[in-house]
């Protein structure tokens, strides 16, 4: 899914505190990240933890700014499980990055 709708998920489970997605990143990969919340100061504060799959992420700064801002409380990030990607051939490009 894109980033709009990973956070457009959180703003309709509001006690969501666990959640295994491929995302997306590539606009928030794109652009430097207001050190202001983005989405109207939109913060989902009740996940804690988050394993997304998958997915590819080129600065991880970047991403890391937006998921801190509108997911603050987040404990636990997981990406790129070697369990279920070590096969496969960016597994070494991308796990590092998270």
């Amino acid at each position: 899914i894109t980033s709009n709708a990973f956070v457009s998920l959180l703003q309709h489970c509001p006690r969501l505190v666990s959640v295994g997605i491929a995302v997306d990143w590539s606009t928030i990969d794109k652009h430097d990240i207001s050190p202001n919340a983005p989405y109207q100061g939109f913060a989902h504060e009740a996940l804690s933890e988050v394993f997304f799959g998958a997915s590819e992420i080129g600065h991880p700064t970047r991403i890391a700014a937006f998921i801190s801002a509108i997911a603050p409380n987040i404990e636990s990030v997981k990406a790129w499980d070697p369990e279920f990607h070590k096969e496969n051939q960016d597994f070494y490009k991308y796990s590092g990055r998270w």
